[in-house]
């Protein structure tokens, strides 16, 4: 069992949304909650810690 101290969440408007993240990414994909929110009503649950790539790091042109 994934300790949930290892875990990283992400809001997604749908379910499916979950898989695409976790293959575009290669995170592995726990499970996924439904949440209060009316427009971004699921949380991806990922094992670790996760975060987006930062295309914006190292641009110097802005």
């Amino acid at each position: 069992m994934i300790n949930d101290v290892n875990i990283s969440k992400h809001a997604v408007t749908h379910p499916k949304k979950c898989r695409e993240i976790a293959d575009r990414y290669g995170w592995k994909l726990l499970r996924v909650e439904t949440t209060k929110s009316k427009i971004l009503k699921f949380d991806c649950v990922f094992e670790g810690d996760t975060q987006f790539p930062n295309y914006q790091e190292g641009n110097k042109d802005e």
